[in-house]
């Protein structure tokens, strides 16, 4: 067996694993009564939401390709491409089809992993803000632990740790400027394409600095985007009967289940979705497989929504995803 191989096997066993976990006792019968009992008009604001959240993400992504974007309906279509490829390909790999793709364009690869970048930090920034609101705001009916950790607390430390490192790494190549990139290009392997990377970062950055109403809108777009996962959460707490339907109860949700797949990103996010969306309406007195109907109809929806749209994309488009991903690890690793 290949070394791919057995890294694909791996990644395959923790996301069984992690699935096994968060479905672990649960009776089938009351899920399906929970899935029966949905009152299906009530999932159309779901399925809006995760469609604002995904424009929400197209545009932030064009703001910060600055003057390099492509016009908006080409990254409409690399965007849901590139989202499918996040959901489906192991190790996170996904996230370098959007790049590859943009190539395309003329925009160089430099600027668009800049731009991916640039949303993980803001999308970090809004996962530790929606932590901190749980904590201090939310009434939480006891704490949130999942095999004895405390989430809330472990996720604040865990995602203030590495934003905190993301930020200062990224300010050292713009406030250190060109000695810094002529440091990182004489790395071996892979100096070259970082010290390009930074050099096209520092110029993203520097474009959002001289355009403050752009760099407004980014955060503005991110904050838009998390704002629309709550209120699918919370549309979808109406939709079942039973559950606590509140903005307290599907921030809380939303928070912590992210935090969950940040921690364990398994492909497609399967398992720690589950895990921690079950353990968080757990306090609530939910009983455990209506919590867990809840988590994995949650799940399908937004994992349905990027894997369907991506797919007709595709197709239309005449591409294959391996080769899309196949290409996008050649591109960026030297010969």
């Amino acid at each position: 067996m290949t070394a791919r191989n057995l890294r694909l096997a791996a990644v395959l066993l923790v996301t069984l694993a992690s699935l096994a976990w968060a479905l672990w006792g649960i009776e089938i019968d009351k899920v399906a009564d929970a899935v029966r009992a949905v009152r299906w008009p009530l999932v159309v604001p779901v399925v809006a939401a995760i469609v604002v959240g995904f424009l929400a993400r197209v545009a932030r992504f064009q703001l910060l390709l600055g003057d390099a974007r492509p016009p908006h309906r080409r990254q409409i279509v690399v965007c849901a491409i590139g989202f499918l490829a996040i959901n489906v390909v192991p190790l996170r790999l996904g996230e370098l089809v959007r790049p590859f793709m943009l190539l395309e364009d003329d925009v160089t690869w430099g600027r668009s992993i800049g731009a991916v970048v640039m949303e993980r930090v803001v999308d970090l920034c809004m996962l530790l803000a929606m932590l901190s609101l749980v904590s201090f705001a939310v009434d939480l009916p006891s704490t949130i632990v999942v095999r004895g950790i405390d989430v809330l607390a472990a996720g604040q430390q865990a995602v203030g740790v590495a934003l905190a490192v993301l930020i200062a790494g990224l300010l050292g190549v713009v406030v250190g400027g060109e000695p810094v990139l002529g440091a990182l290009a004489h790395l071996p392997v892979l100096g070259p394409r970082v010290a390009a990377f930074g050099g096209s970062f520092r110029d993203g950055l520097a474009h959002l600095f001289r355009r403050p109403l752009e760099a407004a809108a980014v955060f503005a777009l991110g904050a838009l985007v998390w704002a629309s996962t709550v209120a699918g959460a919370y549309s979808l707490l109406l939709a079942m009967p039973g559950l606590p339907a509140s903005p307290d109860v599907a921030l809380a949700v939303t928070a912590v289940t992210v935090a969950g797949t940040v921690a364990v990103p398994t492909p497609g996010f399967f398992g720690p979705f589950e895990v921690f969306c079950k353990a968080t309406l757990v306090l609530w007195s939910v009983e455990p497989s209506v919590a867990a109907a809840f988590a994995v109809l949650w799940h399908a929806l937004i994992f349905g929504f990027h894997v369907l749209s991506g797919a007709a994309l595709l197709g239309r488009e005449g591409l294959s995803l391996g080769a899309l991903v196949r290409g996008s690890r050649e591109a960026v690793t030297p010969d």
